[in-house]
């Protein structure tokens, strides 16, 4: 299921650099609606994790024909030719990227091993819950970023630094439209919305 995942999730990534923001916005949209039916599907009809998985792996496959299709219809004959320079020439561009991925999701995830280690089972699954995300606001924040780095690309080539400041900006206030309202309502709804979620049981 990851290999096929790490392949398939390149569609969104290829979109993106193709300059297509309305294919890849819409890719986006569309992945994250069909995994949501194929998996939430899965859920429900079977309640196992393997279900969940094959789901997975159905998404996967369904993505990856996708991309095949997205690839040869802008791209073709991609697979005839390789070119060791340019091949150089990403690597030397996406390593450094790659190891600040790492190390961003160490950051990220490294409090949930120190508590794990500290606190029993139990505990943790408090903890754990309690650092939930809520999906739908991270989705909406990883859509407007995919879309805003080819842009952000241009602008830099161009050397248009003002422009830069003035659309990091308007994205800002774009997304404050919709995560300030729901800062709001969670603010003041927060007792009422954990217990809807978790339960009030102890």
């Amino acid at each position: 299921m990851i290999w096929i995942w790490i392949f398939s999730t390149f569609l969104e990534t290829v979109a993106i650099a193709n300059q297509e923001i309305r294919v890849a916005t819409a890719f986006i949209v569309t992945a994250q609606f069909t995994k949501t039916v194929m998996m939430g599907g899965a859920v429900i009809a079977f309640a196992t994790v393997e279900a969940f998985i094959y789901a997975a792996m159905i998404q996967g496959i369904i993505q990856t024909f996708v991309l095949l299709c997205y690839l040869r219809s802008r791209f073709p004959g991609f697979w005839r030719g390789f070119n060791p320079a340019f091949f150089r020439e990403q690597m030397v561009y996406a390593i450094p990227y790659g190891l600040a991925g790492v190390l961003w999701m160490a950051q990220n995830d490294i409090h949930n091993y120190f508590v794990g280690y500290k606190f029993s089972s139990a505990e943790f699954a408090i903890y754990a819950y309690g650092c939930f995300e809520i999906p739908l606001i991270a989705m909406l924040s990883d859509s407007v970023t995919s879309v805003l780095i080819p842009r952000m690309n241009a602008l830099q080539h161009a050397g248009d630094r003002e422009e830069m400041i003035r659309l990091t900006a308007r994205a800002m206030q774009k997304l404050a439209l919709f995560c300030f309202p729901i800062y709001v309502f969670l603010l003041i709804t927060s007792h009422t919305f954990i217990i809807t979620l978790f339960t009030g049981e102890i």
